[in-house]
């Protein structure tokens, strides 16, 4: 799926451009899977651009630089949540990208703090008012920290209900540091 065709079929007219939203609370993993589908799209991909935006709650973006790759480009989003205080920020970026870049891929990683639905909505938004580009959600993957991961959090955090129920796939991370009962106790939790 993350390798799809780009171009839309329903309306020949208008540019499609696929996007992959990785989200997942603080620590769950996201940049290291983006590290590895990055190195998975200089495979099978290479002659493809990537847009990455990436988005740090804070004022500084330390990922930015380690993910740097031939045919990847990384716009660090700063200064707060894409979903809340930065929304604007991340409405000026999808319209720069539209109008300028125009990579082959668009991937959003959001910090740990941003609700996906938010990020949906804004995209909604941006389709709505776009006539030369339109963006395809193409898969939502939400990663989980499996040695965080419980009924109680899960019970307590509406934002994980909203990532985990709005997940096109649910990705357990760092199950390799969890006896092989517990792991497999996580993945049948998360299956029901």
């Amino acid at each position: 799926m993350i390798f799809s065709a780009t171009k839309s079929i329903d309306s020949p007219s208008i540019n499609t451009l696929p996007v992959l939203i990785l989200t997942g609370l603080l620590g769950s993993g996201k940049t290291t899977f983006l590290k590895q589908l990055i190195a998975l799209k200089q495979q099978r991909a290479a002659k493809e651009t990537w847009q990455v935006l990436l988005n740090d709650f804070g004022e500084l973006n330390l990922d930015s630089a380690c993910l740097a790759t031939d045919g990847v480009i990384i716009t660090p989003l700063v200064g707060g949540c894409m979903c809340c205080t930065a929304e604007h920020l991340f409405a000026q970026q999808l319209q720069q990208i539209s109008t300028q870049q125009r990579p082959d891929r668009l991937i959003i990683e959001p910090s740990g703090l941003a609700n996906p639905a938010a990020i949906i909505r804004a995209i909604r938004r941006f389709n709505q008012q776009q006539k030369q580009l339109s963006l395809r959600l193409v898969q939502l993957i939400a990663l989980v920290d499996a040695g965080q991961l419980s009924a109680s959090l899960y019970q307590r955090s509406g934002l994980l209900r909203d990532m985990l129920n709005l997940a096109d796939q649910i990705i357990l991370t760092k199950t390799d540091l969890l006896a092989p009962e517990q792991a497999k106790q996580q993945q049948a939790w998360l299956a029901q």
